[in-house]
């Protein structure tokens, strides 16, 4: 069984979902394509041995709360697909659309095409999210994804809440960022009306869609 997307042939889709019941229907979600599918059952202990076997799996699809119930896995599910998207292996991440959630997914989200609620994951959107993921891997990135070096400027911190303003994405809208978003070496820096660049994907329609990378800080005028 295979299936060819943008010209990939795609046999094996790994599922990793540390809820049995919901690992077990994305798997026969994954069925229906169709594909042979393999289920992560068993606990993972360390995410870069775990790596090293996937040259015998064409994609992945995995949750992002992979340790709510157990130590089922290592790290959450961005980390985890963002990793198999660097090692050119098409993955895709379903979660709800929680905000507690976004924090987590951001700084992984350059690496991150799609991101599917379960409730959107059927074998249409499977595989249209699977050939975004392919086309990257070429250099085909869509607007909303291209990053552009942009200004940020800190409009407020209250603890570890930061609300940034991207001018030129929406001047009048904020964006809430957790303050260990920033790099580590910047964070003392954060302070109302402090700017930034970054690249950013200012094409995005939606907060929850932008990624940022690259911050360097601008020098204040004397």
């Amino acid at each position: 069984m295979a299936v060819s997307i943008a010209n990939r042939e795609i046999r094996t889709i790994y599922v990793v979902d540390d809820d049995n019941e919901a690992r077990n229907g994305y798997g026969l979600t994954v069925e229906e394509m169709p594909v042979e599918t393999k289920l992560q059952e068993h606990k993972v202990d360390n995410l870069n041995t775990f790596l090293l076997s996937f040259s015998n799996y064409d994609a992945v699809v995995s949750d992002h709360h992979l340790r709510k119930s157990s130590n089922y896995f290592p790290t959450n599910g961005a980390e985890f697909v963002a990793k198999c998207y660097q090692k050119n292996i098409p993955s895709i991440l379903v979660t709800k659309y929680e905000a507690e959630s976004f924090h987590e997914i951001r700084p992984y989200k350059q690496y991150i095409p799609i991101v599917l609620r379960p409730d959107e994951f059927n074998p249409e959107s499977l595989e249209i999210s699977l050939e975004i993921c392919i086309k990257e891997f070429r250099g085909e990135i869509a607007p909303v994804r291209k990053p552009w070096r942009t200004l940020v400027r800190v409009d407020d911190k209250v603890d570890n809440s930061v609300l940034v303003i991207l001018p030129s994405w929406d001047l009048n809208r904020g964006i809430s960022l957790q303050l260990d978003e920033f790099p580590h070496d910047l964070q003392t820096m954060i302070e109302p009306d402090f700017r930034f660049t970054a690249d950013v994907n200012i094409d995005a329609e939606n907060a929850t869609e932008l990624y940022f990378t690259n911050w360097k800080p601008l020098k204040r005028k004397s």
